[in-house]
């Protein structure tokens, strides 16, 4: 169990997304197809299309910040069973955590 600690890619780890370009050209209709917009619809198009981004940039933030927080945590929990495994000073054990241990040390902070 130790071991698959050390496969874990805490605080390293993208977030890798599907793309959004396939959908999104799908939608695109043809210039024939397309009916001919009023100035005030292209204006709250326009608008729209703003809020959208403004709105795709913070949830991005937003999803940062939580696995950011998620990883931390792992991580914490991880260092949590490696000291407990050291405290009761387990032979059988002590090779893997002396290992998982120098692996995440470089993880931690320095003040």
């Amino acid at each position: 169990m130790l071991n698959t600690f050390l496969s874990l890619r805490l605080l390293s780890e993208l977030d890798v997304r599907a793309s959004t370009d396939t959908v999104e050209n799908a939608r695109k209709m043809k210039k024939k197809e397309r009916e001919p917009w009023s100035k005030k619809k292209r204006k709250m198009a326009k608008e729209q299309k703003a809020i959208d981004a403004q709105m795709k940039e913070a949830d991005a933030v937003v999803e940062y910040e939580e696995r950011e927080r998620m990883q931390s945590e792992t991580l914490k929990l991880v260092f949590v069973t490696y000291f407990k495994i050291l405290k009761q000073n387990s032979d059988q054990l002590m090779a893997a955590t002396l290992e998982g241990l120098a692996k995440y040390v470089s993880y931690i902070p320095s003040y």
